[in-house]
């Protein structure tokens, strides 16, 4: 799967055409239909994504508070205070932006073991 998505409207020609955009320039993405507005993320780098790994091992740190930095660390639409208000009236969001950049840094290869 090359990009997560999740939508609750109707999308206008506005966004189709942003998405467009933004997929022609950054190859996979992940991104959201919002009432409030299109967010979308790149694919984070090696080191975000480890950065993010070891956040989310450490139990004295906030899972949720590590994915909401995976997901702004990636952040390529809109601009960043737009994009930190739509995370926190859909509180559900880093999550599930988080769960799409793992699968778009590489989440989504098989793997097969053997002998």
């Amino acid at each position: 799967m090359s990009e997560t998505e999740t939508t609750t409207t109707t999308p206008g020609n506005d966004v189709e055409q942003t998405i467009a955009q933004l997929k022609s320039e950054y190859g996979r993405i992940v991104f959201a239909k919002t009432p409030m507005g299109l967010i979308a993320c790149r694919p984070p780098t090696a080191g975000e994504h480890q950065r993010v790994s070891d956040e989310v091992r450490d139990d004295k740190k906030s899972d949720y508070q590590a994915q909401k930095k995976y997901a702004l660390a990636c952040r390529i639409h809109p601009e960043p205070d737009q994009f930190r208000a739509i995370m926190d009236s859909y509180p559900a969001l880093p999550q599930i932006l988080s769960d799409g950049l793992v699968e778009i840094a590489g989440g989504d290869i098989e793997i097969e073991t053997g002998k």
